[in-house]
């Protein structure tokens, strides 16, 4: 669906080796600029946060990181057929496996086992 320009895609994972992919502005920044690289209205969304951030001199807080992907995520669809996917990893024996629910995106968030070896 993807390579075929039928969805938007972001992925992420928590990766418990890197310490700058354990937490919530890892994952927002990541989904944001995953976001802005599939559409035109999405780039605006990050220009915004951009600008209002002095231009790239500051770091958006989390707040603003929120705020700029939920704006994103209630865009309205480019193609009304177009489907906007976000699929969240980790490498955790108990993490739970569940599906997030928005009117405009479909949210997979999957623990993946960790094989003995």
């Amino acid at each position: 669906m993807h390579a075929a320009g039928l969805a938007t895609m972001a992925y992420y994972y928590f990766d418990f080796r890197d310490v700058k992919k354990q937490d919530c502005n890892g994952l927002l920044s990541s989904l944001v600029l995953q976001l802005s690289a599939e559409s035109d209205p999405c780039s605006d969304v990050l220009s915004k946060l951009y600008s209002d951030n002095s231009r790239g001199m500051q770091r958006p807080d989390i707040g603003a990181l929120k705020k700029c992907l939920a704006d994103m995520l209630s865009l309205p669809a480019e193609d009304s057929d177009k489907a906007k996917f976000i699929s969240l990893s980790t490498l955790l024996t108990n993490a739970p496996i569940s599906r997030g629910r928005h009117p405009l995106v479909r949210m997979f968030w999957n623990s993946l086992k960790k094989l003995p070896i």
